[in-house]
């Protein structure tokens, strides 16, 4: 996947998402999500412990009818069948959120790369009001200047005994 483009109706620079949860899932993605919700939640943990105790408890006991002794091999079977299909259901749901994590990176980066150029912008942008306010700053100086000394000059011309013909 690329980086989100810039969609025409929007201002220059305005980046919109593509990620994969915009868009519906199948079935079979929907299936792994929900395989991969059920087998790795608590709830799934404990009722497979309870059963698995219960199965090594009952075929167990003395005087109770066993369907699997010890070394329980129907039950390592059931599991081993239970890890082999649910494995691949757990890597598709895996994968698929892998995608939506790398096309949610795709688009931080690029809106961290516009952010980034609008800072150097603004920042390009505060510089020149500065350098502007400096220049200002200095004509004004210079101004005072000139008035100061136009006005020195006006005082000596009033505070000079004019010599009356």
């Amino acid at each position: 996947m690329g980086l989100p483009s810039t969609d025409a109706g929007r201002e220059p620079g305005v980046t919109t998402s593509r990620l994969p949860s915009s868009s519906p899932a199948s079935m079979g993605a929907k299936v792994a999500d929900g395989v991969a919700s059920l087998v790795g939640s608590w709830r799934f943990i404990i009722i497979q412990s309870c059963i698995l105790t219960a199965w090594i408890t009952l075929n167990s006991l003395p005087g109770a009818p066993h369907w699997d002794t010890p070394p329980f091999i129907l039950l390592n079977l059931m599991l081993s069948f239970q890890a082999a299909y649910s494995a691949p259901f757990i890597m598709m749901s895996q994968n698929r959120q892998a995608a939506k994590d790398r096309a949610t990176a795709e688009n931080d980066l690029a809106t961290n790369i516009k952010a980034e150029s609008e800072i150097e912008e603004t920042g390009l942008e505060i510089k020149d009001v500065v350098d502007h306010l400096d220049r200002q700053d200095q004509l004004i100086l210079q101004i005072l200047e000139h008035l100061d000394t136009q006005a020195s000059a006006r005082v000596e011309n009033t505070t000079t005994p004019r010599i009356a013909k």
